[in-house]
């Protein structure tokens, strides 16, 4: 399926609330920061991918807390903004960090399991839910990419290379097509639309039908 690429346009007047998702780099593993602006329809969102990249291996968590301080500080994000953290394996310290940074993030911890949980600002995540809410939403051409933002083509590859498999126990695992591909900036995505849909509200009728369905085992990739 062709991407839909264009370059948003926003009414100045009513600036649309933005998701920042970060998806937290390991060792080996890269950091990915991406702002999903959230136009909210009559019954569905809309989301603008305004910005995503991918910061250099090994850079310090210190310092991935002054990048999302300085994004968070532009002109162009003084609207309602979310900060949606995927602290899988990272531990508490490193979301402490922005949360001293006063930046009043939501924690993402994801999860081989089958049901949601929240306790407080931090909810537990199964990856199918993340996933199929992104790639049901990018399906439905709901999702629009700005062709001009830097990694723009990187994340469409990202995620068309993206699947699947869930077993006949209905355990499911997930895997880019190829060992070098990675999954940092989907995920980064993944987390913002997911918070979007399910928490921001108008959670998508055909989203919820596509999760239940692969909890009952069926292939989708």
């Amino acid at each position: 399926m062709a991407p839909l690429i264009v370059k948003p346009v926003e009414d100045p007047r009513r600036p649309s609330p933005v998701v920042v998702g970060v998806d937290l780099g390991q060792q080996n593993d890269y950091t990915a920061i991406c702002i999903l602006e959230v136009e909210a329809g009559e019954s569905e969102n809309l989301y603008n991918l305004r910005m995503i990249e991918r910061l250099p291996l090994d850079t310090k968590y210190t310092e991935v807390v002054e990048r999302v301080k300085a994004i968070f500080a532009s002109p162009q994000m003084i609207r309602p903004k979310t900060l949606v953290l995927d602290n899988t394996g990272v531990g508490r310290a490193v979301f402490d960090m922005f949360v001293k940074a006063e930046m009043d993030p939501v924690g993402i911890t994801i999860t081989g399991g089958q049901e949601v949980n929240q306790t407080g600002r931090e909810y537990r995540v199964p990856k199918r839910d993340l996933v199929m809410t992104l790639k049901v939403v990018y399906q439905n051409r709901r999702l629009r990419v700005a062709k001009d933002i830097r990694e723009a083509e990187t994340f469409v590859h990202e995620l068309q290379s993206f699947r699947i498999k869930v077993s006949l126990g209905g355990h499911d695992s997930y895997e880019a097509w190829r060992e070098q591909d990675h999954d940092d900036l989907v995920l980064a995505v993944a987390i913002a639309a997911w918070y979007g849909e399910r928490v921001l509200g108008f959670a998508d009728p055909a989203t919820t039908a596509a999760i239940d369905l692969l909890t009952h085992g069926r292939f989708y990739g």
